[in-house]
This record gives structure tokens, C-alpha cells and sequence, in this order.
């Protein structure tokens, strides 16, 4: 993605438009990741509206699991 950004959409990133526009880009430290990059800002974007489309569709849930597991435990590995 590093050697990718140019071709990566960028605009509605007001600050890297502005270091364009004033030719500070090489200082800047900005980097544009996509949307499939995990933890990036476009992934928690897209995660939140599609979570928000669910509620939409399907109405607020009634409850909040989360569950953990060993993924050292035989059980998983098998």
C-alpha cells in the first residue's frame, strides 16, 4: 500500500489535500490506507456502517455477547 498511494482515493482526506495544495507531501507523514487494511481508519468506517445498516434493517439488538477463547486449546486447534 506504501508504494500504492497515488492510485489510492484520497479525497476526502482534508489534510493531505491541503499539504498537496501548499507541496509539503513529502513531510507530511500522511498515508492513505484502504478500506480492507484491519485497524486503519477506512476499515472502522466501514465496519460502523455496516454495522448501523443491520440495526436499520433488523432494529436495536436486545442483547451484547462477546465470547473468548484458548486458540492454543486442542478442541480449536482440531
Amino acid at each position: 500500500m506504501k508504494n500504492h498511494q497515488k492510485i489510492i482515493r484520497a479525497d476526502l482526506y482534508n489534510r493531505v489535500e491541503d499539504d498537496i495544495h501548499t507541496g509539503d507531501v513529502e513531510t507530511s507523514g500522511a498515508s492513505i490506507l484502504a478500506a480492507s487494511f484491519t485497524g486503519g481508519n477506512r476499515w472502522y468506517s466501514k465496519g460502523y456502517k455496516n454495522a448501523m445498516a443491520i440495526v436499520r434493517a433488523k432494529g436495536k439488538p436486545d442483547l451484547f455477547i462477546t465470547m473468548t477463547l484458548d486458540v492454543n486449546c486442542q478442541e480449536v486447534k482440531d
